[in-house]
Parts: structure tokens; C-alpha cells; sequence
């Protein structure tokens, strides 16, 4: 009887991270409990911060961005249908879509909704990537590209107003935030 309250009170005095997910993300991070969730902070090996919680949500920022927030933003949730693992990762306008692969399936341009115009997209002076009319594209050259670019020049089409809207997307930390969204995958809903 002494051992199962010994067992039961080790239980709960851990984090719920520590109960059935994999080992942390990365070797220093710090376990939270707040607002009913359990969250992991720390910094990646080149200096990026990042965080993520046990609701399949995090970031991971631009080593030097805590201030300004520039970086991706990542989430995971479990598809109510099907069960499958969903996620995605975001930065300023730009969406890349995992659905339930491992990889990177499109990468779309947030607000372009002009009915028969095209978007682009463009990593660093490379040639620039022509979006589907629903601002999606869903090409490899693309994605690798972003892997190993700084920067992203978007260009959408917004309706009414039928001109061209261009922002610049720092790529920043994409190897980090897809590797994040990875190990998030294999652990939604263990944590």
C-alpha cells in the first residue's frame, strides 16, 4: 500500500509533460503550468526561443524577436472526424499546410481572395513561385528553397481592390519550427 501512494504521490508531482510524451524537444527546456495548460519554453541550439503547449500550439522565434514576434507560429490539433494528427505553421502571411503528412503539402498566401487573380511568392532572388487563384502552392522547389532562405516577398490580390498587396516574410527559423511541429505531431494528446 505504501509503495502504490509512493508511486501515485511521484505522479503527481511531476508535470503532465513527463507522464507519456517523448523526452523534451530540446534539452533546456522548463516545464509551466498555467491557465490550465502545460507549457515548455527554452531556446534552440542556434539561439531561437520557442514554446508549446500541451494543446498542440507553440512558436519559435527569430533568435533577438521576443520583442517584435518574428518567427513562425505552429499548430497541431486532432482532426474531430478522423483522429488524425493535423498542423500547421504560420508566419506573418504566409500558411504552410501539413494536414496529417509529415511534410509540407502547400504553402498559401493568408488573405489573397481577388476571384481570378494569382498570388506570388519569392525566397530571397530566386524566381518567384505563382500561386493557384485560392493563393496555394503546392511545390517542393518551393519549400526547399524556404528551408535554406532568409526572406520571402509575397505578393496577393485582396478584394474589392483588384492591386497587387506586397509584404516581406523573414523565413527565420523554418528547419526549427517544422522539427517543432514534428515531435508535436508524435505527442498530441500524450501531454
Amino acid at each position: 500500500m505504501k509503495i502504490a501512494l509512493a508511486i501515485v504521490a511521484a505522479m503527481v508531482s511531476q508535470p503532465a509533460f513527463a507522464q507519456t510524451a517523448e523526452p523534451k524537444w530540446q534539452a533546456n527546456e522548463v516545464d509551466e503550468e498555467r491557465y490550465g495548460m502545460h507549457f515548455r519554453t527554452g531556446t534552440t541550439p542556434s539561439g531561437s526561443p520557442y514554446r508549446y503547449a500541451s494543446d498542440g500550439s507553440g512558436y519559435v522565434l527569430k533568435p533577438g524577436a521576443e520583442l517584435t514576434g518574428e518567427g513562425w507560429s505552429v499548430k497541431c490539433e486532432i482532426d474531430p472526424i478522423t483522429d488524425a494528427n493535423k498542423c500547421s505553421l504560420t508566419a506573418r502571411n504566409l500558411f504552410l499546410y501539413m494536414g496529417s503528412a509529415t511534410t509540407v503539402q502547400s504553402v498559401c498566401i493568408m488573405g489573397h481572395d481577388f476571384p481570378g487573380r494569382r498570388g506570388a511568392i519569392r525566397v530571397d532572388k530566386n524566381a518567384p513561385f505563382a500561386t493557384s487563384e485560392g493563393g496555394c502552392v503546392s511545390s517542393p522547389a518551393l519549400l526547399k528553397q524556404m528551408m535554406t532562405g532568409n526572406k520571402a516577398a509575397v505578393r496577393s490580390v485582396k478584394w474589392p481592390n483588384d492591386y497587387d498587396v506586397d509584404a516581406t516574410v523573414e523565413i527565420g527559423p523554418l528547419q526549427e519550427a517544422l522539427s517543432l511541429v514534428l515531435y508535436l505531431k508524435r505527442n498530441l494528446g500524450n501531454f
